[in-house]
């Protein structure tokens, strides 16, 4: 029977070398497509954790920042509201003015 089946198909030695070649080769890109894909899939999480981190970090530090710059300006309107626009000229009046500004966040280098 099986020697039926040999005469039935016989194929060149070349023709078998070729198709154990393209067969190699289809399973290497396969097995290289899904270990990239695979490590593509682990950064790109980390990178998604580190993308919502820093954008909760981020939103913190603006909500402080806008904070701190509310407190100031209602330090400034009390003041103002106090002493009058008129009195904002005065020596002793810009010291205090100063000593409140320095409560801003710095937010340039």
């Amino acid at each position: 029977m099986i020697q039926s089946l040999l005469n039935y198909v016989q194929l060149p030695a070349k023709t078998l070398c070729k198709f154990g070649l393209v067969l190699a080769l289809t399973i290497i890109v396969a097995v290289l497509a899904l270990w990239t894909w695979s490590d593509f899939a682990d950064v790109r999480s980390d990178a998604e954790t580190i993308v919502a981190t820093t954008a909760l970090t981020m939103g913190e530090l603006t909500r402080d920042s806008l904070q701190a710059v509310d407190g100031v300006l209602e330090s400034l309107v009390a003041r103002i509201e106090e002493k009058g626009v008129d009195n904002l000229g005065s020596e002793a009046e810009r010291g205090n003015l100063n000593r409140i500004a320095r409560r801003l966040p710095v937010t340039a280098p």
